[in-house]
């Protein structure tokens, strides 16, 4: 599940409906609907674990990220925040 904020940050939640473990997730920032130019950068947060995961830059955002392994019947949920 993606959603859009009023403030433009992007919100994505992810499920694991499986009772097992998930496989590792990869996807880029366009998987979500960033487009970054040059200079942009992306902030992103887990929020469940309360935890900034890092800063992306533009030649970052192709780069494949990754969502480790979601327990069964768990989720994810993640903010990305552009900052230009």
């Amino acid at each position: 599940l993606i959603s859009q904020l009023s403030d433009g940050d992007i919100i994505t939640l992810v499920i694991n409906w499986a009772e097992l473990v998930s496989d590792d997730i990869y996807f880029s920032l366009s998987d979500i609907g960033f487009t970054l130019n040059e200079g942009d950068l992306v902030h992103i947060r887990d929020l469940w674990a309360q935890k900034d995961i890092g800063t992306f830059t533009h030649s970052q955002s192709e780069a494949d990220l990754l969502i480790q392994k979601i327990p069964g019947h768990g989720c994810k949920i993640y903010r990305f925040n552009l900052l230009k």
